[in-house]
């Protein structure tokens, strides 16, 4: 919640957070859009803007028509059969609602390290094990980068 003030203080739309993203870990332009809405997805879940763009980027490089072997789809990789039913969804809005519902049981469990349990949970479901502890720390590093550059921005004493 501090880095979602944090961001707002800076004053940086979705697109600025993208570009900056796009400067530190390449995508087509062509998927400006999907992370642009990623952002604004996050804004309307309560996540980070720039936590949800990282995630996005480490799980399909914005690419919103993914489709991984386990039957994940779109930027966030969600599964359909668990998050949307037999009915068409908005993949970018249930990826962040699927987010907010880890963010909430890593906050209840672990109550430390809240953005690394997030993201394990995200990636491994309920029992996470070694490789989504390494995909937690890959994002975390992506979204550190980002807010480091995003703070170069910063025209507020004090930042």
């Amino acid at each position: 919640m501090i880095q979602l003030l944090f961001l707002s203080v800076l004053a940086c739309s979705p697109q600025d957070l993208c570009e900056e993203l796009r400067e530190i870990r390449s995508f087509p332009a062509d998927r400006m859009e999907t992370c642009v809405r990623v952002a604004e997805v996050a804004d309307i879940w309560g996540i980070d803007p720039a936590l949800l763009v990282s995630t996005a980027w480490h799980e399909s490089r914005m690419n919103n028509r993914a489709v991984s072997r386990s039957g994940a789809v779109g930027a966030l990789q969600v599964l359909p059969k668990w998050w949307c039913g037999s009915q068409p969804c908005d993949y970018i809005y249930v990826g962040g609602r699927a987010f907010t519902k880890w963010r909430a049981r890593a906050a209840r469990k672990h109550r430390k390290r809240i953005d690394f349990w997030t993201l394990a949970h995200y990636n491994g479901g309920n029992v996470p094990g070694n490789r989504s502890f390494g995909y937690a720390e890959k994002v975390l590093r992506t979204y550190k980068m980002l807010l480091r550059r995003l703070s170069r921005k910063c025209n507020v004493p004090g930042c």
